[in-house]
Parts: structure tokens; sequence; C-alpha cells
């Protein structure tokens, strides 16, 4: 469900990039949860978001620039 959520709101790369970060490799609505079978741009993205540069956009600042989307799901 929550792949599903960040899909909607992030769009399906970010969300393959999201589901790398975590190795989340069950049965899941996209395949990227492990290394070696995820794609280049997914990895990148992935490896971004690990860094320390990812987490100034966690918090306040990252709900506010993701606002509109959540309330379009809200609605």
């Amino acid at each position: 469900m929550a792949l599903y959520l960040s899909n909607k709101i992030v769009g399906e790369d970010e969300t393959k990039a999201i589901q790398l970060t975590i190795e989340y490799d069950p049965q899941t609505i996209f395949n990227s949860g492990n290394y070696s079978i995820a794609e280049e741009k997914i990895i990148k993205i992935a490896e971004k978001k690990l860094s320390k540069e990812a987490k100034k956009g966690l918090g306040i600042l990252g709900m506010i620039k993701n606002s509109k989307s959540i309330l379009k799901m809200i609605k």
C-alpha cells in the first residue's frame, strides 16, 4: 500500500527508488527492490535518497513540496 501511495504522490521512478532504498523485494507492483535487478536510473535516484543531501528534503519541507499531491489523494 505504501508503494502504491508513493507512486501516486511522487511517481513511478521515485517510488522504484524508494523500494530499492529499503530493499523491499517481495511480489510488488514494481520489480526494483534489489540492486541486482533495478534499472541504473533507479539506482542513481536511490543513492541520492540515501545521501545527506536527500535528508535535507525530508520533514516539513518535503510535506510542503508535495502538499498539492497529498491533497489530491484526499479528495
